[in-house]
C-alpha cells in the first residue's frame, strides 16, 4: 500500500537567513543616494535590446545587493533605436509598432540587471564628477515593478536571488521598460540562457489580466562559441529530468494532493537553485532536495518555482527533488458529476515544455470512480474503499496526463493487436446529453489508426485509450486522447470525424515524433490536421468531403476581417512563427495558419509527388514513413523535414519552404485557354497562367485536367515559374470539353478563369 501523498508535508519552508535578506533587498529596490549622476551629452549605451543615446538628464543607480548591481533609472532626454537583424522580425515589429525599425525619443526608462558588465557600460555614460538628486521616487519605481509583474509576471527579486545564490558567475540578463514617444506598453527582455535571448513584448490596451501580452520580436543575436556553450549549460534551467515517481490523492470533490519525486541531473557546475514551471494556485506543503528540506520561491500567478539546494551540484551529478503540494483548482467537479482537468500537463513540475522522461504514477481515489492515464496500468488494488492504481509510461515520453470520473468503456481489438479503449462519462446518460455515438467514436478511431499505420508507419504501443472530457477541445497524449463531449454527441461529416482523427494523428505527430521549438510546431498541428483530412477522404470513399475540408482551409487562411473573423489574413506571419501568428488583435491566426496552412502545405507536397497516371500516393507515403522512422522519439526542426522531402523528390526544396513555410505571400492566379482543331481532326489546347501579388513570382507544379466528357479525363502537370506561363498540349485525339486548372486544389491561391472557348 502506498503512503498518503501528504505523509511528509509537515511545514511550509520558505527562504530564511541570508537568502531572505537578499530576496527582500531585491524586492524593495532602493536608489543609491550617492550614485545619481548627470549623463554625458552624446554618450551611448548599446544593448542587445537597442541603443540609447543620452542628451541630458540624470541616471540613478540602485543599491547593490550581495555585492552585485541591481539596476537603475533614467529621467531626461535621449534617442532610441531598436533594429531586429532579419526581415522576419522586422516585419513583426512593423505589425505591432508600425515600423520595421524603432527610432524614437525617450524621456525615462527603468532597467534591471545583475551583472557588472552592464553596470560598467552604464557608468561610462555618466559624469561621476556631477552627482545629482535622483529624479525618481519610490512610488515611481513601484509602478515600474508592478507593471513588469502584471504584464510579464516577472519577479526581479527571484531572478536576482537565483543569480546571487548560484556559485557560478551571474549570467547576462537585462530588462528595460522605456518610456518611448508613441510606443507605450513595451517591455524589452534579454536572457543569455534562452534559446532566443532577445524578446520584445507589447501589452495591448484595455487588458487587465496578468501575463496577457503579445510577443512582438524574439530572436537570437549572432552567436559566439561561448554563447552556445552557455545556453547549452543552462538549458532547462541547468537540470535535466530523467524520471518522475508520483503519488496522487484524488477526492470525490475534485481536490488533488500530490507527492512528486523528480529524478534530475545537473547540466553544469555550481547548480544550487533549481527552476521549475507548474500550475498556478498551488498550495506547497514542502520540498526536499536529496532528502533535505529545501527553501523555495513559488509564484502562484506565473506558475513557476525556484528551489534552493543546501549545496552546489557538479555537472552530471544526479539529484532528487521531492515536492508535496495540493491543487484545489486543478480538477473541477462539474454540477452533473464529470471532472474537468484545468491544467492537463502542468499538474507536474517541469523544466521544459517538452522533455522526454519516464513516468510512474500512482493514483489513490474512491473505488466507485476510475482513472485513465498515459502508459500501462501495472497494478490495481482496493484497500479500505480506496482504489490504488499505478501507471507506467512505456519508454520516455514528452509529458503525461489523465482522466478521472465514472466511465462506460468498450474495447476493440485491432488486426495488429492494438487494444482500443473508448471511455464515455456515465453522468451524461439521462442528463444534459442523451445521444450516444460511442460505437461511432470507436469505429472512427480504429479506422484512423489503420490508415495512419499504413501511411506513417506502425503504432509503437500496445493500446490507445480515447476518453471523453466535459469541454469543447481535444488533446492527444501518448497512448491516450482527450476528446470533447461533442464528439460523443454528434457525427458531422468532415467536422467531427476530422476532429477525432486529428487527435489520433498526434500519436505520430507530437508523441512518436515531436518538434524542436514553437517555430516547428506546424510539424505537429499542421500534420495532424492533414492526417484528419486524409481520414475523411478514406472514410467517405471519395473526394467531395475531402475537398470541402481543403477549401475550408483555403477560405480560413485567406479571410481577413480583424475582430469580425478574429484573423488578419495570411500576411500577418509565416507559419514558422508558431503561436506568434496570433495576437490580441487576431487571436484565430494561429489556428488558421499553423493548423490550416500547415495542412495545406502537406497537401501541396502530396500532390507534387502524386503519380497521376497510376493514381498513386506511394511516394508521399514513403516520405512520411521515412520522416517518422528517422525522427522517432526525437524533436526535429523544419529544416530536418525539408531534408527528408528533398531526399524523396530528388531536388532542392528551398524555393518551396521559403514560399510557403517562411513566407506570407499568397499568389493570385488568372487562367485563360483555347482549343483548336487541326487538319487531321485532332485538337490542341493552348493556355496561359498569369501570376500576381507575389514578389518574386512563385514556383509551383499545377495539375491541369482535360475533361473530354463521358467520364474521360486526362491530367498533366504544368510548371509555373514566372509572371506569365504559357503552355500547349500535344495533339489530342478527342475534342476537349473543359479544362480544370489547379485540379485537386493543389496550389493555395486566389484564382479565376478569365478567358475560355
Amino acid at each position: 500500500m502506498c503512503p498518503p501523498a501528504t505523509a511528509l508535508a509537515e511545514i511550509d519552508i520558505t527562504l530564511d537567513g541570508n537568502d531572505r535578506a537578499i530576496y527582500d533587498s531585491l524586492k524593495k529596490v532602493q536608489l543609491d543616494e550617492a550614485r545619481s549622476f548627470e549623463v554625458l551629452p552624446g554618450s551611448r549605451w548599446d544593448t542587445p535590446l537597442g541603443s540609447y543615446t543620452f542628451e541630458s538628464g540624470v541616471l540613478s543607480f540602485f543599491q547593490t545587493v550581495a555585492g552585485r548591481p541591481s539596476g537603475c533609472h533614467f529621467k531626461g532626454k535621449g534617442s532610441f533605436e531598436f533594429a531586429p537583424p532579419d526581415r522576419l522580425e522586422r516585419d513583426q515589429l512593423e505589425r505591432f509598432c508600425d515600423d520595421t525599425i524603432l527610432t524614437t525619443e525617450f524621456d525615462e526608462f527603468y532597467t534591471r540587471y545583475f551583472d557588472t558588465a552592464t553596470a560598467q557600460a552604464l557608468a561610462r555614460c555618466v559624469d561621476t564628477r556631477s552627482p545629482h538628486e535622483p529624479e525618481a521616487n519610490r512610488s515611481r519605481l513601484r509602478w515600474y515593478e508592478k507593471t513588469a509583474r502584471q504584464h510579464l509576471t516577472l519577479d526581479f527579486a527571484a531572478r536576482g536571488w537565483e543569480m546571487a545564490t548560484n556559485s557560478a558567475p551571474p549570467i547576462p540578463w537585462l530588462y528595460i521598460r522605456p518610456d518611448l514617444d508613441d510606443q507605450g506598453h513595451l517591455h524589452f527582455y534579454y536572457d543569455a540562457t534562452s534559446r532566443e535571448p532577445v524578446t520584445l513584448w507589447e501589452r495591448p490596451g484595455g487588458i487587465v489580466e496578468p501575463g496577457l501580452v503579445d510577443l512582438v520580436c524574439s530572436y537570437r543575436p549572432s552567436d559566439t562559441v561561448s554563447d552556445v556553450l552557455l545556453r547549452d549549460a543552462w538549458r532547462n534551467g541547468g537540470i535535466d529530468i530523467d524520471k518522475y515517481e508520483t503519488v496522487v490523492d484524488l477526492k470525490s470533490v475534485g481536490d488533488m494532493t500530490l507527492d512528486v519525486t523528480v529524478h534530475c541531473r545537473s547540466r553544469r557546475e555550481g547548480v544550487a537553485v533549481l527552476p521549475f514551471t507548474c500550475a498556478p494556485d498551488l498550495e506547497i506543503d514542502s520540498i526536499r532536495v536529496n532528502g533535505v528540506d529545501a527553501p523555495y520561491i513559488y509564484n502562484d500567478e506565473g506558475g513557476w518555482m525556484l528551489v534552493r539546494s543546501e549545496r552546489d551540484f557538479a555537472r552530471d551529478e544526479s539529484l532528487t527533488v521531492r515536492m508535496f503540494y495540493r491543487g484545489n483548482r486543478m480538477l473541477t467537479k462539474l454540477p452533473w458529476g464529470s471532472f474537468y482537468i484545468k491544467h492537463t500537463t502542468r499538474w507536474l513540475p517541469r523544466t521544459a515544455v517538452r522533455w522526454w522522461a519516464d513516468y510512474t504514477t500512482t493514483f489513490r481515489y474512491p473505488e466507485f470512480y476510475d482513472i485513465v492515464s498515459v502508459g500501462d496500468r501495472v497494478s490495481d488494488t482496493i484497500v479500505d474503499d480506496t482504489r490504488i492504481s499505478t501507471w507506467q509510461s512505456i519508454g520516455k515520453v514528452a509529458f503525461i496526463s489523465f482522466n478521472f470520473g465514472s466511465f462506460d468503456v468498450i474495447h476493440r481489438q485491432m488486426a495488429d493487436g492494438t487494444d482500443l479503449q473508448i471511455y464515455r462519462g456515465k453522468n451524461h446518460r439521462d442528463g444534459l446529453f442523451s445521444s450516444d455515438y460511442m460505437d461511432i467514436v470507436a469505429t472512427d478511431i480504429e479506422g484512423a489508426m489503420e490508415l495512419f499505420n499504413h501511411t506513417f508507419g506502425p503504432y509503437p504501443w500496445t493500446h490507445l485509450a480515447a476518453t471523453e472530457i466535459p469541454a469543447s477541445h481535444g488533446q492527444g497524449f501518448p497512448q491516450m486522447l482527450h476528446l470533447s463531449y461533442g464528439s460523443f454527441q454528434l457525427d458531422r461529416k468532415g467536422v467531427t470525424d476530422i476532429f477525432r482523427a486529428h487527435e489520433v494523428a498526434h500519436q505520430w505527430f507530437g508523441h512518436i515524433v515531436g518538434w524542436n521549438s514553437y517555430r516547428d510546431q506546424w510539424l505537429s498541428e499542421g500534420f495532424a490536421e492533414y492526417a484528419g483530412a486524409l481520414f475523411v477522404q478514406e472514410r467517405n470513399e471519395g473526394n467531395d468531403d475531402f475537398f470541402t475540408v481543403v477549401k475550408r482551409w483555403r477560405d480560413q487562411i485567406l479571410e481577413k476581417g480583424g475582430r469580425d473573423w478574429w484573423h488578419d489574413g495570411p500576411d500577418v506571419a509565416p507559419i514558422s512563427l508558431g503561436f506568434r501568428c496570433s495576437s490580441h488583435r487576431s487571436p484565430a491566426s494561429y489556428y488558421h495558419l499553423v493548423y490550416g496552412k500547415g495542412a495545406y502545405i502537406l497537401h501541396m507536397l502530396r500532390n507534387m509527388m502524386h503519380d497521376y497516371r497510376r493514381g498513386s500516393d506511394e511516394s508521399f507515403k514513403s516520405m512520411m514513413t521515412d520522416y517518422v522512422e528517422t525522427f522517432t522519439f526525437e524533436n526535429p526542426t523544419t529544416a530536418d523535414f525539408q531534408r527528408i522531402v528533398e531526399e524523396h523528390v530528388h531536388q532542392p526544396m528551398d524555393w518551396f519552404f521559403d514560399q510557403w513555410v517562411h513566407g506570407t505571400q499568397i499568389p493570385r492566379l488568372e487562367y485563360s485557354w483555347d482549343r483548336e482543331e487541326l487538319q487531321d481532326g485532332r485538337w490542341v489546347i493552348t493556355g496561359r497562367i498569369d501570376q500576381f501579388e507575389t514578389d518574386p513570382p512563385f514556383r509551383a507544379y499545377m495539375p491541369i485536367t482535360i475533361d473530354f466528357g463521358d467520364g474521360l479525363e486526362r491530367t498533366f502537370v504544368q510548371l509555373i515559374d514566372g509572371v506569365s506561363t504559357t503552355f500547349k498540349t500535344p495533339p489530342l485525339d478527342r475534342k476537349p470539353r473543359e479544362l480544370k486548372f489547379n485540379d485537386y486544389h493543389t496550389i493555395l491561391c486566389r484564382e479565376k478563369v478569365v478567358d475560355k472557348p
